[in-house]
């Protein structure tokens, strides 16, 4: 089984990449939606967080306020740490749930977002890294609900920059072009993959 890892910065295209790989029928494992389903039902994250961080709970629906909470994590990186120190064992065991169901499959993608940050590099045969220019990069993430100039600020300086993340020679996708172009360019990567299989 050959695994891909898909990263990038904030806004700068990875979903779209995981899109365009569930099109090709390889199927993505995306953290950030495990993270969400884990803030929005796990009542003991629920609580230890909310003892943490006292006010990022949403009583009436008892779930945590994601851009409270977002606030908080990317303005200090020891809260950031912590917060990691949560969810990371509970993302990996929802991975490796991924992973036995589709065992039998020849190449799985995982959009990790932090992936350089944390270290997790060495885990995937290979890297798709999605890259724009700064324009787009935040035209995209100023779109988002709850999002704002502030908040993205931080999210980015906490982030490795793109350029720092080629010096790893990962496969960089761009995604600043028209969607068909960055599809030829995921399909093109897929068949060489296949093709070469392991490192």
């Amino acid at each position: 089984m050959i695994k891909i890892g898909i990263t990038g910065s904030i806004g700068m295209g990875k979903t779209t990449i995981s899109k365009m790989l569930s099109c090709i029928n390889v199927p993505v494992f995306d953290s950030d939606l495990v993270v969400g389903k884990i803030l929005n039902s796990n009542g003991s994250v629920i609580s230890k967080l909310n003892t943490i961080w006292p006010g990022v709970l949403i009583k009436k629906k008892n779930t945590i306020d994601k851009k409270k909470l977002r606030k908080i994590v990317f303005s200090n990186e020891k809260d950031r740490k912590k917060l990691e120190k949560i969810l990371h064992p509970l993302v990996e065991k929802d991975k490796l749930k991924f992973i036995k169901k589709h065992e039998k499959r020849k190449i799985l993608a995982f959009d990790v977002p932090l992936l350089y940050e944390t270290g997790q590099q060495k885990k995937y045969d290979y890297i798709f890294l999605a890259s724009c220019k700064f324009s787009t990069q935040i035209s995209r993430v100023l779109k988002r609900r709850g999002m704002t100039n502030e908040i993205f600020k931080k999210i980015n300086k906490s982030q490795m920059n793109t350029e720092e993340k080629i010096k790893m020679k990962p496969i960089v996708i761009n995604t600043d072009r028209l969607k068909i172009f960055t599809f030829f360019d995921v399909m093109i990567n897929i068949l060489y993959i296949k093709k070469k299989g392991y490192k």
